[in-house]
C-alpha cells in the first residue's frame, strides 16, 4: 500500500510540473530568411568564426596541444549546425517585423565598418558557443 500511495504522489508531481515546461521555440518557415538575413547583416558568422578560432587557440594551448591538434579541431567548426540548433531557436520568438528592424539597425550601424560589427546576441548564444567550442574539441 505504501508503495502505491508513493507510486499516485510521485505521478501527479511529475504531471503537475511537467505541464507548463515547454521545449525550445522553433523559428516558423517565414522568419528563417529574416534571421538568417540579420546573421548576415550583423556579420555573425564571421564573428563566430574568429571566436570559435581564438578560442581554441587559446584552450588548445592551455592543454599542451600541437597545432595540428587544434587545426585539426578548427575544421570541425560548423557555422549551419551553430545556426540550425542554437541561432534560429533563440530568434524564433520575434515577430517578422522585429526581426526586420533589427536588421535595419545592423545594416545602420555597420554600414561601412570593416572591423568591430554590432550583432544581437543572447546570453543563451554566448553559452552554446562555449558549448560548442567544447564539443568540437572533444575527440
Amino acid at each position: 500500500m505504501k508503495k502505491l500511495v508513493i507510486f499516485i504522489f510521485l505521478f501527479f508531481n511529475h504531471s503537475l510540473f511537467s505541464q507548463g515546461i515547454e521545449g525550445p521555440m522553433e523559428a516558423s518557415p517565414e522568419n528563417k530568411p529574416l534571421i538568417i538575413e540579420l546573421m548576415v547583416e550583423s556579420k555573425f558568422e564571421a564573428y563566430f568564426t574568429d571566436y570559435c578560432s581564438k578560442r581554441m587557440d587559446f584552450l588548445g594551448k592551455e592543454k599542451g596541444l600541437t597545432k595540428e591538434k587544434i587545426a585539426e579541431y578548427k575544421k570541425k567548426v560548423s557555422f549551419a549546425e551553430f545556426l540550425d540548433y542554437t541561432v534560429f531557436n533563440q530568434f524564433a520568438e520575434y515577430s517578422s517585423e522585429e526581426l526586420k528592424q533589427m536588421i535595419t539597425l545592423c545594416k545602420t550601424l555597420n554600414k561601412g565598418k570593416k572591423f568591430n560589427w554590432v550583432f544581437i546576441s543572447t546570453p543563451i548564444i554566448e553559452s552554446n558557443l562555449e558549448l560548442f567550442i567544447r564539443q568540437y574539441m572533444k575527440d
